[in-house]
């Protein structure tokens, strides 16, 4: 008797670990029902900015990769080449990918241009890989495009999220020529073929350099 009586609570156990395991292992990378009811009309059904780690975009002649640092979380263009990502271009585009809505679902044979997409991407999250393609032009609302979602079907997208889909690398790279404000400046000389001009900071203005 106590060995039967033993054998419940192990199970319990066994089955709860389990159980557990499912949970992290297996249901983790998939969109939770809350998050779904929560975003029907949405393009993603699950998207939480300070979640996403690469964004992934093909244009067929250009392959461009934006990867987010893991200390400070500022983005890294990792292709087609590498160098620091304009933090502003990835804002919107991580905006707009969050915001994205579903203007209408359409039946796979009524779209046109996704044997052969524009844009073919993939977006990871914490738990979450999406894949899609992005077709041509749809003939209503103006500018709008077709969509295909991995798993969650064909519909039309905005013109807004087209166009940031559509920009290549040039797009995301950093502005600033000189990684220091103006108040850290003390001097700037610029030379050329006819000569050269020197500044000297004077207080909170800059002057002609006497030499």
């Amino acid at each position: 008797m106590r060995a039967t009586a033993a054998v419940t609570p192990i199970a319990l156990l066994v089955l709860a670990a389990g159980a557990g395991v499912y949970a992290f292992v297996i249901d983790r990378g998939t969109v939770s029902d809350s998050d779904r009811a929560a975003r029907r009309r949405d393009v993603f059904p699950s998207f939480r900015v300070d979640e996403v780690t690469r964004i992934e975009l093909d244009h067929g002649s250009e392959a461009l990769v934006l990867e987010r640092g893991s200390d400070a979380g500022g983005w890294t263009m990792t292709s087609p080449r590498r160098e620091g990502a304009d933090p502003g271009a990835v804002e919107a585009l991580l905006r707009e990918l969050e915001t994205a809505t579903r203007l209408r679902d359409v039946e796979p044979g009524d779209t046109r241009g996704l044997d052969s997409p524009r844009v073919r991407g993939a977006i990871r999250l914490a738990a979450i890989e999406y894949r899609f393609s992005m077709g041509d032009d749809a003939p209503r609302p103006d500018g709008a495009a077709y969509f295909r979602l991995e798993d969650e079907g064909t519909f039309v997208v905005s013109r807004a999220l087209k166009v940031q889909l559509m920009r290549h690398a040039d797009a995301y790279r950093e502005r600033t020529m000189v990684a220091y404000g103006e108040g850290d400046v003390a001097r700037l000389e610029v030379a050329g073929p006819g000569g050269g001009v020197a500044l000297d900071r004077s207080g909170a203005t800059f002057r002609l350099s006497p030499e």
